[in-house]
């Protein structure tokens, strides 16, 4: 039986040498930090809003808006947030998470 090799290295010695020194660097940044906090403004002024938040993805906005929702408006009167019968687990479980009640309805 012959063994096939699944993944070589992508990365050299040099290539994680200039990683390396990338992350101990203090004044490198994993995100595009002042270029993301002027689209920002400049997306909030478009859109006639006082702030404009960008995360990494739908999730996150997901998470961020049930955290705000709970803070705002949740009561036990209002806990319970609807949902379309077909959807994603990340989009429902950060309302779990802060406490809502999911109700899924179809058309």
């Amino acid at each position: 039986m012959s063994a096939w090799k699944l993944n070589d290295s992508n990365f050299s010695f040099i290539d994680r040498l200039k990683i390396a020194k990338f992350v101990i660097n203090p004044n490198n940044f994993w995100t595009m930090n002042k270029q993301v906090s002027l689209f920002e403004s400049k997306m909030a002024k478009y859109i006639g809003c006082n702030y404009a938040v960008f995360v990494s993805s739908g999730s996150t906005a997901n998470t961020i808006l049930a955290m705000y929702l709970k803070d705002k408006f949740y009561t036990e009167q209002k806990k319970k947030i609807i949902f379309p019968s077909t959807t994603w687990t990340t989009s429902v479980a950060p309302f779990l998470r802060e406490g809502f009640e999911p109700i899924f309805i179809d058309v």
